[in-house]
């Protein structure tokens, strides 16, 4: 498995950080830090385990349900950021 850094500092200046591995056009493994909080303090592992096995398509579909199903509260970077930054782990 090959695990790639992506870091950005996103425009408000926190920083969203990723490991990221693909395999076959799929997540198959995604760590997520960095200078934000998500509330319910458990929510991270949720939005990780949310888009493992996903294509770079279906990311932003499967973050924004997440959020939505699991009642986030994201403090620091936005949906769209997270989903810029995971498909650099495509390329």
């Amino acid at each position: 498995m090959q695990i790639k850094d992506f870091t950005v500092k996103i425009i408000n200046g926190k920083l969203l950080k990723i490991k990221i591995s693909v395999k076959n056009e799929k997540i198959e493994y995604l760590q997520i830090f960095g200078d934000f909080f998500l509330y319910p303090e458990d929510s991270l592992p949720k939005l990780e385990k949310a888009l493992i096995g996903k294509s770079k398509d279906e990311c932003f579909i499967a973050i924004q349900k997440i959020i939505k199903d699991e009642n986030i509260n994201i403090i620091g970077f936005s949906p769209e950021d997270i989903n810029k930054l995971i498909h650099g782990g495509f390329k």
